[in-house]
């Protein structure tokens, strides 16, 4: 994604609710180029916003938003998505899930399979870039 200097943030600020009076941050997970935000905009777990970040430099460029993406718990299920990059094309697929510390899980993208490892807290991600003319890659547990 090119980067614009209005989505550009420290890494201190992933910790910052886009809702300063109500909003608390439930969890930051970051995963090598890219973080996940869970902001819990009304603090009462009912409206939480994913945020996804991706690495540029020292600071995090917010790459994609989803609204009511929910909080999961451990074995709760799988959240994943896409999201156009509408400055220089294609997108990102991504899922995300808690499992049990260092527990591996297996997904596929675009039928390749592809292993991830949760963190020690159980949090696990998978962000892939996709190329342009690609409006769907959805990444699958399994």
């Amino acid at each position: 994604m090119a980067e614009s200097d209005e989505w550009l943030v420290d890494e201190s600020a992933l910790w910052s609710s886009g809702n300063p009076r109500w909003g608390v941050v439930r969890a930051v997970v970051i995963d090598g180029d890219y973080a996940l935000v869970f902001d819990d905009q009304n603090s009462d777990y009912r409206e939480v916003e994913l945020s996804i970040y991706e690495r540029a430099g020292d600071l995090w460029q917010l790459i994609a938003n989803q609204d009511d993406a929910g909080l999961p718990d451990v074995g709760q299920g799988t959240g994943r998505g896409w999201a156009a990059d509408v400055l220089v094309g294609g997108g990102y697929g991504w899922a995300y899930g808690r499992e049990q510390p260092r527990a591996t899980v297996k997904l596929s993208y675009k039928g390749e399979p592809v292993d991830v490892t949760a963190d020690a807290d159980g949090w696990w991600m998978c962000i892939r870039k996709t190329p342009e003319g690609d409006n769907d890659s959805p990444i699958r547990l399994g």
